[in-house]
């Protein structure tokens, strides 16, 4: 009982919280709705561990990647995917609320519009996921300790305490509607999911036209090799070093995408020369089988089609072609911004430079 009521006086705070008009406050309802989805999702991989009912799972997993399953919360969600206990594209508007959260958690950010997104979506997943999200792993202890019996928030509890022992199941069921009953209107979704994955397409092709032009005159490899990434992965920095250049804007959205997922792998290495060879094999790896084409280039006109759609969509169909539009941008806006910001950075070097400093 005690780990159901931490889920219940979660989501009823965060309402409370999401009902504010004190942006701060629905940043708060932001936090504590990633938290309480995290913890039961978290809760559901351990318990299909020990209990393999649990999700049907029909593999045997060894310690080592139970403990990799567990190890971060976006592995936790595509394993939760791959055996059905969250569907369609909740596994990407997950990862994009969580980023949001973090942004607000660990950098405080103040940008309201994607606190909205974020809360919306958050709705959406908790409406149509009752079942999982109250779903028992096993007994349900009640006792005279506080938080561990039924919990008035308004529902109606019976007035007969061993009707409240017996009656969890109601409980469960009638608390969890009676909550979610509260949640307010944030507006309308779609314009709000319109307006943000418009601008991400305006940032991704400004930071295209950015490297195109930039790219003719400065090396990329040297802009690495003049920041710390060049002690990070020294590779780029030998490049550098012999006059080597990238062969076209692939080859430099190649090298954003080689640090966004192993710049903190190489970060683990102590010594330059174990960072040299690393880095090299690493490269080696990663662009094995692309034939020097970067692979997640996107047709703009038919995802701008998709991106003014999303105002006509209902909220439950713009919620998941939300999901499914920002993850094709991701990587591209990703990339993108990474490759702009490390040439803006070496032409303030060479500014520098140049004024003598």
């Amino acid at each position: 009982m005690f780990v159901l009521n931490r889920f219940f006086v979660a989501l009823d705070n965060a309402i409370r919280l999401s009902q504010s008009d004190l942006p701060q406050e629905k940043q708060i309802a932001v936090i504590l709705f990633d938290h309480m989805i995290e913890i039961v999702l978290f809760n559901a991989v351990r318990a299909s561990f020990e209990w393999p009912g649990v999700l049907s799972i029909q593999e045997v997993l060894d310690a080592k990647s139970r403990k990799n399953i567990l190890h971060k919360y976006d592995t936790v969600i595509a394993f939760l995917k791959k055996h059905g206990y969250i569907q369609g594209n909740d596994q990407a508007l997950l990862s994009f609320t969580h980023g949001i959260r973090n942004e607000i958690y660990h950098k405080g950010s103040s940008e309201i519009e994607k606190t909205i997104l974020a809360l919306s979506i958050y709705f959406d997943f908790i409406k149509k996921n009752k079942a999982a999200l109250t779903r028992r792993h096993g007994l349900t202890g009640i006792s005279s300790e506080p938080g561990h019996h039924p919990i008035e928030f308004g529902q109606g509890l019976p007035k007969d305490p061993l009707e409240q022992i017996t009656g969890t199941e109601e409980y469960i069921s009638k608390t969890f509607d009676f909550l979610i009953s509260k949640l307010p209107e944030l507006g309308r979704f779609q314009d709000l999911a319109n307006q943000y994955c418009a601008k991400l397409v305006t940032d991704i092709e400004r930071n295209l036209e950015y490297i195109r032009q930039t790219s003719k005159t400065l090396n990329f490899y040297d802009a690495i090799a003049s920041s710390t990434l060049g002690n990070t992965a020294p590779v780029f920095r030998e490049f550098a070093r012999k006059g080597t250049k990238p062969k076209s804007i692939d080859s430099i959205l190649l090298t954003s995408e080689y640090f966004r997922n192993y710049e903190e792998i190489l970060d683990d290495y102590s010594s330059a020369q174990e960072r040299m060879t690393r880095s090299k094999s690493l490269l080696k790896q990663s662009r094995a089988g692309k034939k020097g084409k970067y692979p997640y280039w996107l047709k703009m006109p038919r995802i701008k089609e998709r991106i003014a759609k999303l105002k006509k969509d209902s909220i439950e169909v713009a919620i998941q072609n939300f999901g499914g539009i920002t993850s094709e941008l991701n990587a591209l806006h990703q990339d993108s911004s990474f490759a702009s910001v490390i040439f803006d950075g070496y032409e303030m070097v060479l500014f520098d430079r140049y004024r003598g400093k």
